[in-house]
């Protein structure tokens, strides 16, 4: 995800030629654009990821009669909010009339309450971050993700796979052919198409739920635990180039679905090559969420920040220190959010004391 957000250049991207990141390895290349680049387009995988491990876990919860969809949406949303109510304050008080030098830093100069409340809720959310697109795009998955487990239970995975690739199908060519073509265009301005049939990697969600249903997760990472920690390694590095060779073919991107899960297998089998990989990537993971959410105030939004990300023109620099800030700022708000928890559990117990 930083690795697309950073090496990845778009109109976010800083347009100031002191603050335009410079590839380490200028010489190496693949089929035309530098590693840096591929690299970073690569790093897109991390929404297929996130969909596909979504759904998994989903289907897991519906699997063990726990499933509440309500009580789903409701934890993203908790956790979204935790960060909304921190930094957007923040944003306007002191990010207000900031440097320009990208086409997002002036974002924070106008305030408008209904721009604040589609914000709030998720349903518009490129005038505050654009990266909180997946808020809305998870709750549509949530609730078309409860909608065929409770109406699909074949338990023939042939089944299950045709209906995913019917179910990718029509996300990613049939609905935008006919978006296009009278009475549809208005649908394209909507939320709804925007934050799901948009997403490239998005219907990796339903790959998710097939692949918790049959236990193909399971039987893939036990194939690759059973080989020698060196042939997990030399699996995961033929597997991770393979990828990001693959990746930079135009239209690969359709296929996230099916081979999404595949790569997420090998990655699994990589973090236990070792007690301490897997340590490292498992505390990385408990903050996975904060810095997704966080991340690109630092390296698009907030000026300096943006300034300090930038500015020594590495890239891997770059990259190492929004990782560091992201993770330092995930740190500091599950430490808050303990210590606002604790307060109001003594002052709760002080008042049944007192009654």
């Amino acid at each position: 995800m930083l690795m697309h957000h950073l090496w990845n250049p778009s109109d976010r991207t800083p347009f100031l030629e002191e603050y335009i990141l410079k590839n380490p390895f200028e010489s190496l290349t693949l089929n035309g654009p530098t590693w840096f680049l591929v690299l970073g387009r690569f790093g897109k995988i991390c929404v297929p990821f996130f969909a596909f491990l979504a759904g998994y876990g989903l289907y897991k919860q519906h699997d063990a009669g726990k499933l509440s969809l309500s009580k789903k949406i409701k934890k993203l949303y908790t956790e979204y909010w935790k960060v909304f109510f921190i930094f957007i304050p923040i944003a306007f008080i002191f990010f207000r009339n900031q440097e320009a030098i990208n086409l997002l830093s002036g974002s924070y100069r106008t305030f408008h309450i209904n721009e604040f409340i589609l914000n709030f809720l998720a349903i518009d959310v490129e005038k505050y971050n654009g990266e909180w697109w997946f808020i809305m795009g998870f709750t549509i998955c949530c609730v078309l993700g409860c909608f065929y487990v409770r109406v699909i239970r074949t338990k023939n995975k042939y089944i299950d796979f045709a209906a995913i690739f019917l179910i990718n199908f029509c996300v990613f060519r049939l609905v935008p052919m006919f978006i296009y073509t009278e009475p549809f265009t208005n649908i394209r301005n909507g939320f709804v198409y925007n934050m799901f049939f948009k997403q490239t990697g998005i219907t990796a969600f339903f790959t998710g739920i097939v692949w918790a249903k049959h236990r193909l997760l399971d039987r893939e990472k036990q194939y690759i635990l059973s080989k020698s920690p060196l042939v997990r390694i030399v699996i995961f590095l033929v597997g991770s180039i393979s990828f990001i060779c693959l990746r930079t073919f135009d239209g690969f991107e359709y296929w996230d679905f099916l081979t999404t899960p595949f790569y997420i297998a090998i990655c699994l089998g990589f973090c236990c090559v070792t007690p301490w990989v897997s340590q490292i990537f498992s505390a990385l993971g408990e903050h996975s969420e904060n810095i997704w959410l966080t991340h690109s105030f630092y390296c698009f939004y907030f000026t300096p920040f943006a300034k300090i990300i930038y500015g020594s023109q590495n890239a891997v620099i770059a990259l190492l220190i929004t990782l560091a800030l992201s993770l330092a700022t995930s740190v500091l708000l599950k430490a808050f959010y303990k210590a606002c928890g604790s307060c109001l559990n003594k002052l709760s117990r002080t008042k049944q004391e007192s009654c």
